[in-house]
């Protein structure tokens, strides 16, 4: 009895059948089976990646809302901001940026919001 493959593809991943004839309605068969059962499989790697991609346009609003509001804690601070300083602030990490707004509510100099680098001094012994 010779083999026949058929070869089915959904999403990335690519899937042989192997049927015992050479009637190709089978392999159709095989083909709408195969299909209909991973449907909710693409569906979920569909949704999966959809929030995945919400998350990243989220975490960059926050970023860049945290951008905005040390760039106005600083411009009442210490007046029009230098494009380094601004050019710092707009390329900064989440992190960084909440090292800086908190340095800046208790500075009395820009140039100490930015010492070290921005990042939080280590004050144990």
């Amino acid at each position: 009895d010779l083999l026949q493959l058929c070869d089915f593809t959904a999403g990335t991943e690519e899937t042989h059948v192997i049927l015992g004839t050479f009637d190709n309605s089978l392999c159709l068969d095989a083909r709408k089976i195969f299909l209909s059962l991973s449907a909710p499989l693409r569906i979920e790697q569909g949704i999966e990646q959809g929030l995945e991609q919400g998350r990243k346009e989220e975490s960059e609003a926050g970023r860049q809302r945290q951008v905005g509001n040390l760039t106005k804690l600083l411009e009442r601070q210490f007046g029009e901001l230098p494009s380094v300083i601004r050019n710092q602030i707009n390329h900064a990490d989440v992190e960084t940026l909440q090292v800086w707004f908190d340095k800046a509510l208790i500075a009395d100099k820009l140039n100490v919001v930015f010492a070290n680098g921005g990042k939080a001094q280590n004050t144990c012994p």
